[in-house]
This record gives C-alpha cells, structure tokens and sequence, in this order.
C-alpha cells in the first residue's frame, strides 16, 4: 500500500463519514492512531457510525489543518475488529500522549461507560484526495 499523506500522520482527529442502508449522511468526530498504514479508532458498540459500518463498511475520514489550510478525504473500508484488547492499549497510549502534549481532553473514558462495550474500529484506506496551497488537489489510489 501507499503512504499516507502527512497529514493523516500529524493530525490525530478527523471527522468520519458514515451512511446507513439508505445513504443518509452522518459524521462523527473522533481520535485516531495510525498503524501498519491502517487506522484505529475506538467507540462503543451502539454508537450510529458502528451501526453504520455494520450495513455499509465504505466511509470517509475527513481530517484539515487550518493553519496552512491543509485537507484530506481519505475513502476508506471499515469494519469492527474481533479483539479489540489487541488494539486498545496501542489507541490508549496515543490518547494519553496526545492528552499530555497538548492538555486536551479526549473522552477515551466516558466511551467505557457510555453504551455498551467499547469497540475498534479499523479503517483500510482505498484512496485519498487532499489538497495543499503548494500542490493543490491531489488524488492518490492506495488500494494497490
């Protein structure tokens, strides 16, 4: 697979777009960990985006960087991984030191009470449009 563009790497929240069966929108900010060129968040099991991905993996993880008005779209197909234990120490140790770089707070903890049982989602990116004032639009396939 391809690399992904920088910005995905730098900025660890972005807005995930969902649809249900019926192609109704929805997007849901979250925090994501980058690993082996693929995405992991975590949620709970009765959230609307897990609802989502259950009835249509294809989704858009939208991420921008307002400072030099960066942005990427990467589309991507999502599911909900079996073991989430495998994966929840790697997006807890990002979101702490995410927590203690920048002092914001990112409610990891709420989602353990919140709903039922906390749930990683995996995004493998299938292509991505960005932009940069230096480049301009670019659109990369990542599938192969």
């Amino acid at each position: 697979m391809n690399k992904l563009p920088d910005l995905i790497y730098s900025q660890p929240l972005g807005v995930l777009c969902t649809s249900d069966e019926n192609c109704n929108p929805s997007g849901a900010t979250l925090f994501y960990v980058v690993k082996d060129d693929k995405l992991y968040s975590v949620t709970h099991e009765d959230s609307l985006k897990v609802k989502h991905i259950r009835n249509n993996p294809n989704v858009c993880l939208v991420v921008s960087n307002t400072v030099d008005y960066q942005q990427a779209q990467l589309y991507a197909t999502a599911k909900i991984v079996k073991k989430p234990q495998d994966y929840l120490p790697l997006i807890e140790d990002a979101i702490a030191e995410y927590s203690k770089k920048t002092n914001d707070f990112i409610p990891y903890m709420h989602i353990t009470t919140e709903g039922l049982a906390p749930v990683v989602i995996e995004l493998t990116p299938k292509r991505n449009k960005s932009y940069r004032p230096s480049e301009g639009l670019v659109e990369q396939d990542l599938s192969s």
